[in-house]
């Protein structure tokens, strides 16, 4: 049964991922344009790693995140 669950909660934020990339890229953006020290880390993280800032990128991820949840649901649906 905690196949099914773990499945729905991969599922549901990379279908929002696979539909709408640009919001999260748009987020990535408002982050890195407030330049704020608290989030020092994650600053670095988004000038380190540019893919983080491509709705191309993000789509195709929300598209692999979403076949892996869906598999673990139908994993746990179809056992014996």
């Amino acid at each position: 049964m905690e196949m099914l669950f773990y499945g729905v909660l991969i599922t549901l934020p990379c279908i929002m991922m696979l539909l709408f990339p640009r919001r999260h890229v748009q987020a990535v953006e408002k982050r890195i344009a407030a330049g704020d020290d608290r989030y020092f880390e994650e600053q670095r993280t988004y000038q380190s790693y540019r893919y983080l800032r491509s709705a191309k990128a993000i789509r195709a991820l929300g598209a692999v995140g979403t076949i892996c949840g869906v598999g673990f649901c139908l994993m746990q649906i179809f056992a014996k």
